[in-house]
């Protein structure tokens, strides 16, 4: 009778045993999914990142191009048609 509950209790163990190894397994299977996912939009999210500071270092360097005067008299003449005195236009 002993050896019959020490039997049973053996195979209840290595059960439960089976189920927790099979439960870990799934875990890191999804785990390894999400990490890939992750890696994925970090990498998306770097190249954003990059685009962004490119554009914001060349904003201001346009910045600091208007803060001369002469950029800003280029550009007013240019672009706006603005004539300072003595100058000639032609039509």
């Amino acid at each position: 009778m002993e050896q019959k509950k020490f039997a049973l209790l053996v195979k209840l163990v290595s059960i439960a045993s089976a189920c927790v190894i099979f439960v870990l397994t799934l875990i890191a299977i999804v785990q390894f999914f999400e990490i890939g996912s992750a890696n994925r939009r970090k990498a998306s999210l770097q190249i954003q990142i990059s685009y962004a500071s490119e554009e914001k270092y060349s904003l201001e360097q346009a910045i600091s191009k208007q803060k001369d005067a002469k950029n800003a008299e280029k550009y007013a003449r240019e672009q706006l048609g603005y004539i300072e005195d003595g100058d000639i236009v032609y039509e």
